[in-house]
């Protein structure tokens, strides 16, 4: 299952996980839980969690902050800091003086809670780094009710119930084309071969001698 992540950056430190339940409660309408994971151990995070409405406490979604320079220093501990990879580590290229917000949910989720959050951190004075369209916020910026989050949450279920019967419905026609053009590259591979060494053989005979 693909996730789907979403950073929201402060100028100065994030608000808590209690901090954004609360203002997420404010803008939804409706009792918003939260759940702190960090470990005694955890040197990493400053907040590390989960967001739930209370209604439907079993579909979550996660919110963590770095501390300060906290990935960049255990890169440089474990002796990757120099590798490619740490351009892109979450967390490691942080602006100094600014902490971002991870929010993460999974590709299926139904999203109300998820750009709640969103909305919520941006009401809090964060920085969204990719801003969402007037759609986007009039259907996920306002109060909900109970009913309507469930009515929500049934129309994206049957809508992904409706996209896998019509994978499962396409498969036959669908994968059998995908073999035959997987196996027609296959057959075609040797003239391929034979075409491009001709050619490196060509451009080799018409270089000029060397002196």
């Amino acid at each position: 299952m693909g996730l789907v992540i979403t950073e929201i950056t402060f100028d100065g430190p994030a608000p808590s996980l209690a901090r954004i339940a609360e203002k997420v409660s404010e803008l939804s309408g409706l009792t918003v839980n939260f759940e702190d994971l960090r470990r005694l151990s955890d040197q990493l995070h400053d907040e590390y969690g989960t967001l739930e409405f209370a209604c439907f406490p079993k579909e979550c979604i996660e919110v963590s902050a770095y501390r300060a320079n906290a990935v960049k220093e255990h890169l440089e501990k474990i002796g990757m800091n120099t590798w490619p990879i740490a351009k892109v580590v979450q967390g490691a290229n942080e602006v100094v003086g600014t902490q971002t917000v991870y929010v993460q949910g999974y590709v299926g989720q139904e999203p109300t809670l998820f750009m709640m959050i969103v909305f919520a951190l941006e009401a809090l004075q964060g920085r969204l780094r990719e801003p969402f369209s007037t759609e986007v916020r009039r259907a996920f910026g306002g109060p909900v009710t109970v009913a309507e989050l469930e009515c929500r949450r049934q129309k994206f279920h049957n809508r992904n119930l409706g996209m896998l019967l019509f994978a499962l419905i396409a498969m036959p026609i669908v994968l059998p084309f995908h073999i035959a053009l997987f196996c027609w590259q296959v057959i075609k591979l040797p003239w391929r071969i034979r075409a491009a060494s001709r050619a490196v053989r060509q451009h080799a005979a018409s270089g000029e001698p060397r002196g």
